[in-house]
């Protein structure tokens, strides 16, 4: 058992990251409170975070480019094999998604500003419901990774829950 310095409670040592500086060999703070603590940094710094990642984006553009040729041309039919296992496990996102594209090409779909934040750029339709593939919302990619994020936070068990 060792007790936490943030919170003040006694847990399990396997509640407390291994740390080889410290005495016992594990950090002081358990693994929930460090947890919410990054949390709180990341929604407090999040614009920062978010500009400074842009930039850096910005900047390293075509060594990644490079970098991403490259995998693709050495594990291509990795790439294959796995692209149609998952369009074979989703063969609904995959109508939803061409008939968009058709639709976008026709001149039907007109891709507009993201309904999140109001940008241009980088503009990707989110289908609520794959069953109407008309029915899309414009997001940016940020915005769109965002929904998957909090989605899928909304559905994971709590890590209080899970450690506790």
């Amino acid at each position: 058992m060792k007790i936490c310095t943030k919170c003040g409670h006694s847990k399990d040592v396997d509640q407390f990251h291994r740390h080889p500086q410290t005495k016992d060999g594990r950090h002081p703070t358990c693994k929930v409170c460090i947890c919410r603590a990054k949390a709180e940094h990341y929604a407090a710094n999040r614009a920062k975070k978010s500009a400074k990642a842009r930039a850096s984006y910005r900047r390293n553009r075509s060594k990644r480019l490079e970098t991403k040729r490259r995998y693709r041309t050495k594990n291509r039919q990795m790439l294959i094999m796995k692209d149609s296992l998952r369009h074979a496990a989703h063969p609904e996102k995959r109508r939803a998604s061409a008939a968009a594209r058709y639709a976008i090409k026709q001149g039907v779909l007109v891709k507009g500003t993201c309904e999140s934040c109001g940008t241009g750029e980088c503009v990707e339709g989110h289908h609520e419901d794959y069953a109407n593939p008309l029915d899309v919302n414009w997001l940016c990619r940020s915005c769109h990774l965002l929904l998957h994020g909090e989605r899928k936070r909304a559905t994971a068990p709590d890590i209080e829950e899970k450690q506790g």
